[in-house]
């Protein structure tokens, strides 16, 4: 029973970490990249590949979790 709950608690904690720091990273960076293309349009694929490796963290936290909980 304990092995089932300590399972279930770290594929809890590896889901929602990544999460709100993915959340966190997405909105500082998505507004300075607004911020940035608005100034300068060519800056448009360094703000998008700032953006989207903040989402990553998020989809890696949630395979993470994903492989914890097939443990089960």
């Amino acid at each position: 029973m304990k092995k089932i709950l300590a399972i279930a608690v770290s594929a809890m904690l590896a889901i929602s970490i990544p999460a709100v720091a993915a959340g966190l990273a997405i909105s500082s960076a998505g507004t300075a990249a607004i911020s940035a293309l608005t100034e300068k349009p060519e800056t448009f694929f360094r703000a998008f590949l700032i953006v989207a490796l903040a989402e990553a963290l998020a989809i890696y936290g949630l395979i993470m979790g994903i492989l914890l909980w097939l443990q089960l």
